[in-house]
C-alpha cells in the first residue's frame, strides 16, 4: 500500500514538472518569436497557450487520478481476497486440530469388551 502510494507521489511530482517545464518553454518560445509584431499579439498567444495547456494538464490529472483509483480498487480487491482465503484456510486447520484432539481423547480411553 505505500509503495503504491509513493509511486504515485513520484508521478504525480514527475507529471507536474514536466507539465511546469512545457507551460514555460511554450511561452519562453512565443516571446523569443520575432515574427509576432506587436505586445498585445504575444500576450495573446501566450494566453490562448496556457489556456489550451491547462485543459491538456487538467486531463492528463484526471486520467493519473483514474489510473490510481483503478490501482487502489484493484490492490483492496486482491486484498479483500488474500483474506478470504486465510479465513477459510484458518477454519480448515482448526477444525483438523478439533478432530485431532478428539480423536486423541478417544484413543486415550480405555475399551472394555464383554
Amino acid at each position: 500500500m505505500d509503495s503504491l502510494k509513493t509511486k504515485l507521489e513520484v508521478e504525480t511530482r514527475d507529471l507536474k514538472q514536466a507539465q511546469t517545464r512545457k507551460s514555460m518553454e511554450d511561452t519562453r518560445q512565443i516571446e523569443n518569436d520575432r515574427t509576432i509584431a506587436s505586445r498585445a499579439e504575444k500576450e495573446r498567444r501566450v494566453k490562448e497557450t496556457k489556456e489550451r495547456n491547462l485543459k491538456l494538464f487538467v486531463e492528463e490529472r484526471k486520467r493519473l487520478a483514474m489510473k490510481a483509483e483503478i490501482h487502489q480498487e484493484q490492490l483492496n480487491k486482491r486484498h479483500t481476497e488474500q483474506v478470504d482465503i486465510l479465513d477459510r484456510e484458518k477454519s480448515k486447520a482448526l477444525e483438523q486440530e478439533e478432530m485431532n484432539h478428539r480423536e486423541s481423547i478417544l484413543a486415550s480411553k480405555p475399551e472394555s469388551i464383554v
